[in-house]
């Protein structure tokens, strides 16, 4: 399949893919038998704008989704507009951190985007929403999950999970202290600044382990990513969310087209 195919397949969901899975084409290239794991996994919209572009070059793909109405989603997606790929799709339902434990899920419907587990208001826009449904679910390492899985090592790692980021990063420590995955790509937010965290404090985490920082930008003319070479204050400034891709090498100018990776200035 060529690109302009999987351009026009991609446009099943074709603000995903625009913004979030498109962007990703000058780090991934044409590698292929990748292995990803994508933890938040929510109903599979992600997924499925990810596979559509990149699918004939993933060998397995892994998730994670701790709420069950999101989870019968996904297998409903599974069994529908993903039918072509799920047999290198693996669902699992739990809860990804630093530990493993039980650990309680905040949500505000059955089928929902924010279910967090640190968070019991989510804050969208300038709306509150109360995430006032409470259950118990089961929490896993990915540090423990891939020693256990038959030496499941990620090139890519995609973690969305409401202000939970860190604390799954820190659940991966062992996978990348051996180099692995290749690309983490993970949702900063307003979320990470209620907890008190900062941007400074995941640049450190990466860049002490050689990563290479970029930020999502999205604007009238330009979507993308902005190359992060050095951190500034400015960075803790917003009040929005970004995609953030870490990776241990840079970006191919080569594949650029048809967006454009700037400089954060």
């Amino acid at each position: 399949m060529n690109r302009k195919e999987q351009v026009e397949i991609g446009y099943h969901v074709p603000k995903l893919t625009l913004l979030e899975v498109w962007p990703l084409n000058p780090f991934i290239g044409s590698k292929e038998n990748l292995s990803v794991v994508d933890i938040g996994g929510n109903i599979g919209l992600w997924a499925q704008a990810f596979l559509n572009v990149f699918g004939e070059q993933v060998k397995q793909y892994q998730v994670f989704e701790p709420l069950p109405g999101n989870v019968n989603q996904f297998k409903m997606r599974l069994n529908t507009s993903l039918k072509h790929l799920s047999e290198k799709v693996k669902l699992k339902a739990c809860a990804v951190g630093n530990q493993e434990n039980i650990v309680k899920l905040h949500f505000d419907s059955e089928i929902s985007t924010i279910a967090s587990v640190p968070l019991n208001e989510i804050k969208v826009g300038q709306k509150i929403i109360k995430q006032d449904k409470v259950i118990d679910v089961e929490q896993i390492t990915i540090d423990t999950w891939s020693s256990s899985s038959e030496g499941f090592e990620p090139d890519i790692i995609k973690i969305d999970v409401e202000g939970y980021e860190w604390e799954v990063l820190e659940g991966t420590q062992n996978l990348m202290n051996r180099r692995v995955p290749s690309i983490i790509y993970y949702e900063f937010s307003q979320h990470q600044a209620d907890r008190g965290q900062t941007f400074l404090q995941f640049w450190e985490f990466f860049r002490e382990r050689d990563y290479h920082i970029y930020r999502q930008n999205i604007g009238r003319n330009f979507f993308g990513f902005q190359y992060i070479s050095e951190y500034k204050e400015s960075l803790e400034e917003f009040n929005s969310m970004w995609m953030v891709c870490a990776s241990k090498e840079k970006h191919d100018p080569r594949l650029n087209i048809p967006y454009v990776i700037g400089n954060y200035k």
